[in-house]
């Protein structure tokens, strides 16, 4: 990967930092847009969905209040 991120990429990332931002809050987002950023530097030519679904957290669904009383 070239050391500037591609229009698509960078949209990409743009998008899941908004999500991220919505499920974990700003603090949380922004640590997970650095690492983000990190992996997709060190990536080469990974797929960069990949990359950034593999910087998220995993989603606990039992700690989920919508799952439990679903």
């Amino acid at each position: 990967m070239a050391t500037e991120m591609s229009d698509d990429i960078a949209d990409l990332l743009g998008r899941k930092f908004e999500m991220w931002k919505h499920m974990y809050g700003s603090a949380t987002a922004e640590d997970l847009r650095s690492r983000a950023l990190k992996a997709l530097s060190e990536a080469g030519d990974a797929d960069p969905a990949e990359i950034l679904a593999g910087v998220e957290p995993e989603y606990d669904f039992d700690d989920d209040p919508v799952s439990r009383w679903g």
